[in-house]
């Protein structure tokens, strides 16, 4: 994450901010509904289980889903998509 901060934004600071760092939103229930894919073997999954559970939490509809033995990023052969 550090070399896509550093690539992707001009401040560290930047990538910190709530609007794009939703997890850090102080009010998730004003969010559009959202669908998280996961990947199995995935540095960020925590993160994604954990954000769409405060979704929900907050009153919001999140359905998720969980790719099992699939990589970040790693294409679906089967059906020929890409979940991130």
């Amino acid at each position: 994450m550090q070399w896509f901060v550093r690539y992707a934004f001009r401040s560290p600071e930047q990538a910190a901010d709530p609007r794009i760092a939703l997890i850090k939103h102080p009010n998730l229930s004003d969010l559009a509904p959202a669908t998280i894919l996961l990947a199995q073997i995935d540095p960020m999954r925590s993160e994604g289980e954990l954000f769409a559970q405060k979704l929900q939490d907050a009153g919001g509809h999140c359905p998720r889903g969980l790719r099992a033995r699939l990589a970040h990023g790693g294409p679906d052969m089967v059906r020929g998509t890409i979940f991130c």
